[in-house]
């Protein structure tokens, strides 16, 4: 099988959909197929980039460029594409990377146009705006003309197979006449080859708690800072936590609310995949503050339990106009602040059922069978 996936950016590290499109190609690759990506819509790139990208040694052939805001490299982009001869385009969709409103006006044009006469996968990272409860009148308008825009757009495209990793999306995908299939989303972090080192140098007579990612505003810390130091003087035992990565500006914030309840916090930073592989297998629980309704897009959740590290959802209140029944994905719940026993109940370590490999495979499947 050969498959050009296409997505906004490939700059390693700053866009988790082109690090998913790399590592997705690594593992298509690996099985013995062949894969390549485009990225259409780099910030950075004046000029075409042609060349390879790594991931875990394998090495993948991309082409990097704005070629939507450079419609005269369209013809060398689809030249490219017709020199590797792809049987399936893969979109990897996310309107805000093609438009800086998420309007996609033209981008089936350009689509059709690369990829004449191709088979066409889509996978729906993201839709349209406004899907919670009370949104504002801006939102309500803005999400509806996203949403016909999107519409138009699929029916343009005709693609034989649609995925997309969460349950709001495939129900608002049926709603406006697509039939989307489930395929979960994998973590970009690989197991670390130190880990049975980092298991048993671990003390078990304390707590440890990780966020790894970004931190999204209003996710309710002072309550959850409190029950930690209620539990931690309960069950006399130290509860720390730790934050890795990117967290964005309310990094300062969970870290003084942390500290005021007499709390230990490790701010790490950006980490190697193989540190951050360590740092969450080390530890008991993670919490992830992306509501839980989208918990299934983010590749944060997914790492942490392809470790096997059980998640509590510890989010804004945000919940989908639509969606009334909504099942948890496995070692994933729900923090509601004030809830007794938060920490006495938390699910066990499990085995994750799903990694890249067995993802990429499923993928695999699904478009040999389309």
């Amino acid at each position: 099988m050969k498959i050009i996936f296409i997505c906004g950016s490939l700059e390693p590290g700053r866009d988790g959909v082109g690090d998913y499109t790399r590592k997705l190609a690594s593992e298509i690759i690996r099985e013995g197929h062949k894969a390549a990506i485009v990225s259409l819509a780099e910030e950075n790139k004046l000029d075409l980039f042609e060349g390879v990208q790594h991931c875990e040694e394998i090495k993948i052939p991309v082409l990097r460029s704005a070629v939507i805001s450079h419609k005269n490299y369209v013809q060398e982009v689809k030249t490219w594409i017709d020199e590797f001869n792809p049987g399936w385009i893969s979109l990897q969709f996310v309107p805000f990377s093609f438009h800086q409103k998420g309007l996609v006006f033209r981008l089936h044009k350009l689509l059709l146009d690369i990829g004449n006469g191709r088979k066409w996968h889509i996978m729906v990272h993201e839709l349209w705006v406004g899907m919670h409860k009370s949104p504002t009148k801006k939102t309500i308008a803005w999400g509806w003309v996203q949403k016909q825009l999107i519409k138009y757009f699929f029916r343009q495209i005709n693609p034989a197979i649609i995925h997309t990793h969460t349950q709001l999306y495939l129900l608002q995908l049926k709603k406006i006449g697509f039939n989307a299939f489930h395929l979960p989303l994998f973590g970009n972090i690989s197991m670390s080859t130190k880990i049975e080192k980092a298991i048993n140098s671990q003390n078990k007579k304390d707590m440890g708690i990780v966020l790894f990612g970004g931190i999204h505003p209003g996710a309710p810390i002072d309550q959850f800072a409190k029950d930690a130091a209620l539990y931690s003087r309960k069950k006399k035992i130290p509860v720390s936590l730790t934050l890795v990565g990117r967290c964005g500006s309310e990094q300062e914030r969970w870290a003084s609310t942390w500290t005021n309840e007499g709390l230990n916090i490790k701010i790490m930073g950006e980490q190697s995949a193989e540190s951050v592989s360590e740092i969450l297998r080390c530890n008991d629980l993670g919490i992830s503050t992306t509501p839980i309704a989208l918990i299934e897009k983010s590749g944060s959740v997914a790492a942490m339990r392809e470790h096997g590290l059980p998640v509590l959802c510890l989010a804004n209140f945000w919940k989908p106009g639509e969606l009334n029944e909504f099942n948890h994905p496995e070692g994933v719940a729900q923090y509601v602040p004030g809830m007794p026993n938060v920490f006495e109940k938390l699910p066990n370590r499990f085995q994750a059922q799903t990694n890249a490999s067995n993802i990429a495979l499923q993928f695999i499947n699904a478009l040999s069978a389309g």
